[in-house]
């Protein structure tokens, strides 16, 4: 048939050898195709995975956020409170002050003075100087002083609760 030609026809070689390497650069492509979705569906799958973490992280976070914001909102209003009781209570101390049933004394001062007549009057010296009160106007600026005074330890006091509980630390008894 070929006319005695050990042989074979070149063109048959060379068709087997294109159709062989035609196979091989299918097969890859098909190989690169897979491998590539295989590979995209694994970053996909970790990526909800992430994006599940995250949402959740959030979520926690959020939760925190109200919960210290919750106890800040009550430590202010309770700061408030106290406040407002320290300006009422001084208000009342002032009103008995005013009234005279309430008289502050220098305890540094001693009864030292005695019965001196007055040049004016026959009357005596001043009993409120010897005893050592003080002036109705120097008591109400002591009254006035010890208000701001315990309104900025409340406050003092107040910031510190809210430096520990933003940093989850129990208060100290």
């Amino acid at each position: 048939m070929y006319g005695g030609s050990i042989m074979p026809n070149p063109y048959m070689i060379l068709g087997v050898l294109l159709l062989w390497l035609g196979s091989l650069v299918g097969v890859g492509f098909w190989q690169h195709g897979a491998g590539k979705v295989e590979e995209e569906n694994a970053w996909n799958k970790e990526k909800a995975s992430q994006e599940q973490k995250i949402a959740s992280l959030q979520e926690a976070a959020r939760k925190q956020e109200e919960a210290t914001a919750t106890a800040i909102n009550e430590i202010s209003a309770s700061n408030e409170k106290d406040r407002e009781d320290e300006k009422t209570k001084t208000n009342a101390l002032i009103a008995k002050l005013k009234s005279n049933t309430l008289r502050l004394r220098d305890p540094g001062i001693r009864s030292s003075c005695s019965s001196v007549p007055s040049t004016s009057s026959g009357t005596t010296v001043n009993q409120q100087t010897c005893d050592g009160r003080l002036s109705t106007r120097a008591s109400e600026f002591l009254l006035e002083l010890t208000k701001r005074a315990n309104q900025t330890r409340d406050q003092l006091t107040s910031c510190q609760q809210i430096l520990k509980e933003d940093r989850n630390e129990k208060p100290s008894p």
